[in-house]
């Protein structure tokens, strides 16, 4: 009995030593694959508030792809039609991070890190 519990006690130290000595992931050096989807329901013009410093008017569907190191995805989206349905998708390497509908205004960010 007193050796299966040492090497109960030996095996559990092993597996915590080898957890521990795991190398550390350097998040602010990650690249992620961000796309940024706009789609609305009507042919109405929308300004994507401050997109890199900008105010970017455009009207339909819009998509933007980039890769970044920036540890959030934002998107700001404002209309001047209330019944227009504007829909934001954000995704990062291909994944569905975060999707946010409505009328006028749409505030969507999503954490990449």
């Amino acid at each position: 009995m007193k050796k299966f519990i040492f090497n109960l006690l030996f095996v559990c130290l092993a597996t915590v030593l080898f957890i521990s000595c795991d190398d550390e992931i350097d998040l602010s050096e990650q690249v992620n694959n961000v796309t940024y989807k706009v789609k609305t329901d009507s042919e109405v013009s929308f300004i994507i508030n401050g997109f890199h410093g900008n105010n970017l008017v455009t009207k339909g569907n819009w998509e933007h792809s980039e890769k970044t190191k920036e540890t959030f995805a934002m998107l700001c989206i404002s209309c001047d039609s209330a019944s227009a349905l504007l829909s934001v998708e954000i995704y990062k390497n291909g994944k569905l991070l975060k999707k946010q509908e409505g009328n006028s205004f749409i505030n969507v960010k999503a954490r990449l890190k």
